[in-house]
């Protein structure tokens, strides 16, 4: 259907009536690709589409040209115009609760009905992260990804009527969560702003204390679980009959024998990836028992490739990769609470807290407190664009079923985002649990130290040849960056006016049952901006450093630039206690990611991840020049 076509819907709207029920039949309305990225088929008829209704005396009475009455386009995720979103309105407007019903029951869990900013996902209507004032540190873009190394199996299906969360099952709502209005809240990853369906504020407001889920609630928990606004819990008793650790393992054979120590009574693969040393890595692994085995490469093929000979090697349901220098106080206590999330059959995998060993050293301080795989203390869905946007596989446990063939071997650095990258986009869910820490030691030289930087701002050139816009080291809206640049540059009427007249767009386009629509406005777009200022400058300074550094030989940019190095620097330390002692390693730190990520699009002729990537707005530069 294009956008100029006529669209009529019927419905019963009958006057006398309190309740009138409406049932719409989605799977006769549209069908969907399995992928669910663009609608395939609308009715034959396409320049009508017809809306089942439910069966009553007083039949279908009225007959509507909706599209006469709200005139209106949408965007979906291929771009191209549709204008079904006014069905899903008028559905809305009749009964909303069969309608998110009949959604569901129409597998559309995971279709976005975008039109202007605003989307409909699973009963829930969201405005659309791309539109907002919102940058994470290390956000990325939300595009497709381009090329696919290794395939992973699909998720199962997520629809919220065949998959509900099982009543019982304990349930938190994000801490992050805001309540802005009667049914408005933000949160989730990536952030969004959601209108809740009917009075599901009160199930949200039991759910932050950790209530259970009760009967008839398992559909909306399970929307809310996909959105990343809610975490599962459920005591699973640990089986260590059902999960494999695989060890890949290239050095000493002194702390491979320590860790296998530790994992007594696990099921243990080794993967020998051609230390110099095989007879004291076999003695290691016969001390550690029958449980432990090896497998061996005599060419050096690096991390990915070890995991998978492991992965290929076990055949148990659960797969925990685990790096031989890790430190586990507990083994098998972390690995049962790691084991627990995955209670959830559309869970692909889960990684704990990955923290800096303590030490004397200043390089052992400064890694206890800003190790490069430390992912923050908040837990939250693993996603492209939201605050933990990847986890690292020194301990990741997976579902057999969902990693396939595993991780892409031609990735020397960085399998590890591929492969959590490739998770989500197959629908499975990728968990991170800061509740769980285990820790990781600094490298043991400063050439050392330097060199692993360097070579993770490096991963970034191969990535962005597979993953697209995602590797954009800066994602930004217009409205934030006009907004900042006016105050950098200062040219605070500038801010003002795009403030402005963003909040007045943002205000426009929420729900009609918005009680304080410019509040919420404010409160979002205003605010947003204000909060996005640190996070941007701290993914400027991360990824384009060296650049910035040579820009302050200019007279005129040198004060703007020094606002922006001090501000990304400073924003390290936003949840730990400033040590002069630790400024220079920052800047050392930040320096040597930059220099990782020019040298490699250099080398790789590629600059898709370096461009920084700015959304879509719907805000026409015609807005502000009207605006008085």
């Amino acid at each position: 259907m294009q956008g100029g076509e006529r669209l009529e819907v019927a419905g019963p709207f009958v006057s006398g009536h309190d309740h009138v029920q409406c049932l719409i039949d989605v799977r006769e309305l549209l069908e969907t690709s399995n992928q669910g990225d663009e609608f395939t088929r609308l009715q034959e008829d396409e320049s009508t589409v017809a809306v089942v209704v439910g069966q009553r005396a007083e039949g279908l009475v009225t007959k509507r040209d909706l599209r006469a009455e709200r005139p209106r386009t949408c965007r979906v995720e291929d771009r191209r115009e549709r204008t079904l979103h006014d069905l899903v309105d008028a559905a809305e407007a009749v009964d909303g609760d069969l309608l998110h019903q009949q959604l569901l029951a129409g597998q559309l869990l995971n279709d976005d009905f975008f039109f202007d900013d605003f989307f409909y996902d699973g009963g829930i209507w969201c405005h659309a992260t791309s539109s907002l004032p919102i940058l994470l540190a290390d956000a990325r873009a939300e595009v497709p990804w381009e090329t696919q190394i290794v395939t992973l199996p699909a998720a199962p299906t997520a629809n919220a009527l065949e998959s509900p969360l099982e009543p019982g099952t304990r349930v938190d709502l994000d801490p992050r969560a805001r309540f802005h209005d009667t049914n408005l809240v933000t949160g989730g990853s990536p952030w969004r702003l959601l209108h809740l369906p009917g009075a599901s504020r009160a199930t949200l407001e039991r759910w932050r204390t950790g209530a259970a889920v009760r009967a008839g609630e398992g559909g909306l928990a399970r929307t809310l679980v996909q959105q990343g606004l809610l975490r599962t819990y459920r005591e699973t008793p640990f089986d260590a009959e059902e999960l494999d650790v695989v060890i890949p393992f290239h050095g000493d054979a002194v702390a491979l024998s320590e860790l296998l120590e530790k994992l007594a009574g696990l099921h243990v693969t080794v993967v020998d990836d051609a230390s110099s040393d095989p007879e004291a890595i076999r003695n290691a692994v016969a001390v550690a028992g029958p449980s432990a085995t090896l497998e061996r490469h005599e060419v050096l093929s690096g991390p990915a490739a070890a995991r998978n000979t492991g992965l290929r090697a076990t055949n148990r349901p659960f797969v925990c990769f685990l790096d031989a220098d890790v430190h586990l106080d507990d083994a098998a206590q972390v690995l049962a609470r790691l084991r627990a999330a995955l209670h959830d059959p559309l869970v692909g995998a889960v990684a704990p807290r990955v923290r800096g060993s303590q030490g004397a050293s200043t390089r052992e301080r400064f890694e206890a407190r800003f190790s490069p795989l430390d992912r923050g203390p908040d837990s939250g869905l693993v996603r492209p664009n939201s605050a933990v946007n990847f986890v690292p596989s020194a301990l990741l446990v997976v579902r057999r079923s969902a990693v396939g063939d595993g991780f892409d071997e031609s990735l020397r650095f960085g399998e590890d985002v591929d492969l959590v990258w490739r998770l989500n986009d197959q629908g499975w869910l990728v968990r991170y649990e800061a509740s769980v820490v285990v820790t990781h030691p600094a490298r043991p030289t400063w050439l050392a130290w330097w060199r692993q930087r360097v070579r993770y701002g490096a991963s970034s050139a191969p990535l962005a040849q597979r993953h697209g816009a995602r590797l954009a080291p800066v994602r930004v809206d217009p409205v934030t960056a006009a907004a900042l640049l006016g105050l950098l540059f200062a040219r605070p009427a500038l801010s003002a006016r795009v403030l402005k007249v963003a909040q007045r767009h943002f205000a426009e386009r929420l729900p009609a049952s918005t009680e304080r629509p410019e509040r919420v406005a404010h409160e979002v777009v205003a605010m947003g901006v204000v909060r996005a200022a640190g996070p941007l400058a701290r993914a400027l300074v991360r990824s384009y450093g060296p650049l910035l550094l040579l820009g302050l030989v200019h007279p005129k940019l040198r004060r703007r630039l020094v606002v922006v190095l001090a501000l990304g620097v400073a924003w390290r330390w936003r949840r730990e206690r400033f040590r002069a002692a630790d400024l220079p390693l920052a800047l050392a730190d930040d320096l040597a990611y930059g220099v990782g990520v020019l040298s490699a699009a250099v080398r790789e002729r590629t600059w898709r991840g370096v461009v920084p990537h700015v959304t879509k707005t719907s805000i026409r530069l015609s807005d502000l020049v009207r605006l008085t």
